[in-house]
């Protein structure tokens, strides 16, 4: 996960198989639409974050460290979801920021 920043990417976008950081994995209704980096490592610590989602966290939290503007979290299973996180303020997975 060091290519973003290496790169002076300005985004990182992380495409899996979940629609993003929710607090509940099993409800819909908890996805965290926008974070910075420090709720994310609290969510981390709290035990929120499990399995899978704490690595893509953790790298998206370096991201954000290293100078890369945004990082994102999005389904790849969803139709055209890079397109309404990137262009849409409405988006469709969770954004994570350093502030």
């Amino acid at each position: 996960c060091r290519m973003p920043f290496a790169m002076g990417a300005e985004k990182l976008i992380l495409m899996t198989d979940v629609p993003g950081i929710m607090r509940d994995p099993s409800d819909m209704g908890t996805l965290v639409r926008q974070a910075n980096k420090n709720s994310l490592q609290t969510m981390i610590a709290e035990g929120i974050l499990q399995g899978g989602m704490i690595p893509k966290s953790q790298c998206c939290i370096r991201a954000v460290n290293n100078g890369v503007s945004a990082a994102h979290i999005i389904d790849g299973r969803t139709a055209h979801s890079l397109l309404l996180e990137v262009l849409t303020d409405i988006g469709g997975g969770t954004m994570i920021t350093k502030e």
